[in-house]
């Protein structure tokens, strides 16, 4: 039966997806539902996992709080013995988790059913969780796909997140009456490496935290630089986990050839914490620091976040991929000129208002860099274009995209 596309209906939207540290992923989960909660005609309750290993981030805290939930228990997640000195013991907790999983298995689609009363209209799932849903359901199932990174480069990843990644994918192919990808590039992974049907996947780009825009404070910078011992006042910018897949050894030898080949001086502001296998970038990043040719911060609020972006030279992303990029559209909100991969999802992001570059060839980063930091026609050209072309990708359009695909399920 269709509804009327003016009721009220009501979303069920999955709150593991608030737990552990997923930056990008929370900051479009909290701008989403900041939006929905505040519209008429949708209800948001939240679907609490079972007991949380992780906690809350610490920007979803008031949101979360405010928002009502339904809580989703396992028998499996009792404390059976806390501390297991004896090998006995061990053996007995290992058999009693395996009995109680079972135990979930066989009871999961009826606890999910009184769960999910009053049923919703629409239950939207994160990729951290996967929930056995009854044949026959009166409400309809949504994922977001951020990206599927492991599976198109697994050499970056451990064996187990790429087989991870294609089960949850055909789960979601199995399960779901929709997928919401962030970005096309998103959409075509899907397509060609899981065989989604094309109607199945809907694109709607990330929205960015309104806190970012055009805020140079040359002083603040300068006094920041001057406490933390750096020897340069100009910089490039580094908004990123650092780990292999973001190309960092790619950043450092253009950074290197740039200090032979240019007779400008400048230096790195590196934002971001240790990823996945990392030793050898956080090696090379060290080095930097201590020459005094680079800055490693790290927790940094988007307050200050947005001084470092506003004074930069320009921001350093040549990733090797990316489902969408956050920082790249944070930079460009900020007037500072970008310099990105034209593979992935990023050349779809910045159009030609960024410096796009081919992140296997040192050669090209350089060649961007130096063209920022000689070229000021170029680099203030960009500047000027980024706050525009930042304002396609707001909260509000991301609500009201998925909004949107949220009533055409309800009315089929």
């Amino acid at each position: 039966m269709k509804k009327n596309s003016k009721q009220t209906f009501r979303v069920l939207f999955d709150e593991t997806q608030f737990r552990g540290s997923h930056p990008g992923e929370q900051t479009y989960a909290i701008l989403l539902l900041s939006q929905l909660a505040e519209m008429e005609a949708v209800e948001v309750e939240l679907l609490e996992g079972p007991s949380p290993n992780e906690p809350l981030c610490s920007r979803s805290v008031k949101l979360v709080s405010n928002l009502p939930t339904r809580s989703y228990g396992k028998l499996s997640d009792l404390e059976l013995i806390a501390e297991r000195p004896k090998l006995w013991q061990k053996v007995a907790n290992g058999l009693a988790r395996k009995a109680l999983e079972k135990a979930d298995e066989l009871l999961e689609e009826h606890r999910l059913e009184a769960l999910l009363e009053p049923a919703p209209d629409i239950v939207h799932l994160s990729r951290f969780r996967l929930l056995k849903f009854p044949d026959e359901r009166p409400y309809k199932v949504v994922a977001t796909v951020h990206d599927v990174i492991p599976s198109v480069y697994p050499e970056f990843f451990s064996p187990d997140i790429p087989a991870a990644t294609r089960r949850l994918m055909e789960f979601y192919r199995a399960n779901c009456d929709h997928v919401i990808a962030v970005s096309e590039r998103t959409r075509q992974d899907l397509l060609v490496l899981f065989g989604f049907d094309p109607e199945f996947v809907s694109v709607v780009h990330n929205g960015f935290m309104p806190n970012y825009w055009p805020e140079p404070d040359s002083e603040y910078i300068s006094s920041k630089l001057t406490s933390e011992g750096a020897a340069f006042s100009r910089y490039f910018l580094w908004v990123s986990t650092i780990e292999p897949r973001k190309n960092f050894a790619g950043v450092y030898d253009a950074y290197r050839r740039l200090q032979k080949e240019s007779d400008k001086t400048c230096g790195l502001v590196v934002v971001g914490s240790p990823g996945w296998m990392c030793q050898r970038e956080l090696e090379m990043l060290q080095v930097l620091v201590d020459e005094g040719n680079a800055l490693w911060l790290q927790g940094v609020s988007e307050e200050e976040l947005r001084l470092w972006y506003s004074s930069a030279i320009g921001l350093l992303m040549p990733s090797f991929y990316e489902g969408f990029g956050l920082p790249v559209v944070e930079a460009l909100a900020c007037g500072c000129p970008v310099i990105t991969s034209r593979n992935s999802a990023m050349s779809e992001i910045t159009g030609e208002t960024a410096l796009l570059v081919d992140p296997h060839d040192e050669k090209s980063i350089f060649s961007a860099m130096k063209t920022l930091l000689e070229d000021e026609a170029v680099a203030r050209d960009l500047s000027t274009w980024g706050p525009s072309a930042a304002r396609s990708f707001t909260p509000e359009i991301c609500a009201s995209k998925t909004l949107d695909i949220y009533r055409k399920l309800i009315e089929e």
